[in-house]
């Protein structure tokens, strides 16, 4: 999972980058060719836990999508050889799950 904010306009996007670090990505809209090109800001995992405690008490709209975050920070991982098991791969799923369904447009 990743947290991403998209914004026309450039200096917020490198402002995050810069207080924030993570990735910027240009987006054009392929099928509407007058539309205004967008950035976006990308955190990986890890990064982008630091960044939504620190924003958590701030947050209205996103407050929900900002905890899930978090909660999936705490499942534990599997690295190397270590695997995740089928409860934690169910509670990640559930999550990601959820997201989507918060993220959707319209009422939800």
């Amino acid at each position: 999972m990743q947290l991403q904010v998209a914004n026309c306009y450039k200096p917020l996007i490198d402002k995050l980058k810069r207080d924030f670090g993570g990735t910027i990505q240009r987006h054009l809209d392929r099928y509407n060719r007058h539309a205004r090109p967008s950035w976006r800001w990308c955190l990986s995992e890890q990064a982008a836990c630091r960044f939504a405690k620190k924003l958590l008490p701030y947050l209205f709209i996103k407050k929900r999508q900002a905890r899930l975050l978090l909660q999936l920070g705490l499942l534990k991982k599997g690295n190397g050889s270590q695997r995740l098991t089928n409860h934690q791969i169910r509670q990640r799923l559930e999550i990601a799950r959820e997201c989507k369904r918060l993220n959707k447009r319209g009422r939800v």
